[in-house]
């Protein structure tokens, strides 16, 4: 099947995994997958039980942190996922310290991957991370900026240079969330990408944490209202 990031970004990769994710498209309740590509990558898959099945969904892609894994991002976001509808994609980076180009790849095929198996909102595909995985949130809004409608960082770094970056696509948005006592990565690191990120004409709204460099549940409800533009006043 070629679909949008199929379309953009080369022919999808062959589905090993087919007859788990047909599964998993037809049960009426919460489910989650582990997925594997040839490469030996590995991606987990959450479809919330309120989840319109006749309507196209929105796709939220979470980068996780260095020494954490896929399922320690899931647990952050699967109450609000089922609140909102929302489907989850959870990658795995190749090294378990760090994210790579090689994972840029990886995240491009499981995005091909998803396209064939569920209905997504292509208007509403969004990604956001956490340390490691912010400051890769970052890189894949600079190497594909028309990838994302949407990326939220939190706690990160935009170590892409001037020349890696481009013009905004429009709309274009990036919800920066950083803690005002982080110690491993400090909060100017926040306002120095928010106004890079304006000057490239990125719409940018920044919020501040009184926390350290850990990440808090209660994060994920506001991080996706930012993400999504949720009116204040629509719980659901």
């Amino acid at each position: 099947m070629t679909g949008r990031f199929s379309a953009v970004y080369g022919p999808p990769v062959l589905r090993v995994v087919t007859l788990v994710l047909c599964l998993l498209a037809a049960s009426a309740s919460a489910e989650r997958r582990e997925l594997r590509h040839e490469d030996g990558c590995r991606y987990d898959v959450y479809v919330p039980q309120r989840l319109d099945r006749s309507k196209k969904a929105p796709l939220l892609v979470l980068f996780h942190w260095s020494t954490a894994r896929a399922p320690n991002m899931l647990k952050v976001w699967t109450d609000v996922a089922d609140r909102y509808g929302i489907i989850l994609a959870a990658p795995n980076s190749k090294h378990w310290l760090r994210w790579s180009e090689h994972d840029e790849e990886h995240v491009l095929q499981m995005l091909t991957d998803i396209e064939g198996r569920h209905p997504i909102d292509h208007e509403r595909v969004y990604a956001t991370g956490f340390s490691s995985g912010a400051n890769f949130a970052y890189r894949m809004l600079a190497s594909h900026p028309r990838l994302f409608r949407a990326v939220g960082p939190y706690a990160g770094q935009l170590l892409a240079n001037d020349e890696e970056l481009s013009s905004a696509p429009v709309p274009a948005r990036v919800c920066i969330v950083h803690g005002t006592v982080d110690r491993r990565i400090p909060p100017r690191a926040a306002s120095r990408a928010a106004s890079r990120l304006r000057g490239f004409g990125y719409q940018v709204n920044q919020s501040w944490l009184p926390n350290g460099h850990w990440v808090p549940d209660s994060m994920a409800e506001p991080m996706w209202r930012c993400l999504d533009q949720v009116p204040s006043d629509r719980q659901s």
